[in-house]
């Protein structure tokens, strides 16, 4: 009986995981579309302001003023149009990505 039961649960796991076509799907997709996408291959939010550090050194973006990397920042917190920070060359900070 024990023996069926989890035959059945194996089966049950495959084919959850398996596609119409009896491939395996991945347990997770991302929408990755040009333009929008990072170096890894993840998709950044589309976010209206991104944050720097206003140091005037800075080299990275950041999603959230939350980052664990802004609370490193004296000179206090910029709010920035997600395309401006691009156009200075910035890139997304690296807890964020």
């Amino acid at each position: 009986m024990i023996k069926k039961l989890l035959f059945l649960l194996v089966i049950a796991f495959t084919l959850s995981f398996t596609g119409s076509d009896g491939t395996l799907r991945p347990l997770r997709s991302l929408e990755v579309t040009k333009g929008d996408s990072t170096e890894g291959g993840l998709r950044e939010p589309q976010a209206s302001n991104v944050f720097i550090c206003n140091n005037g050194k800075t080299e990275v973006y950041h999603l959230t003023k939350e980052c664990s990397a802004m609370k490193r920042c004296t000179s206090g917190i910029k709010p920035l149009k997600l395309e401006e920070a691009k156009e200075e060359g910035l890139r997304l900070c690296g807890y964020e990505d």
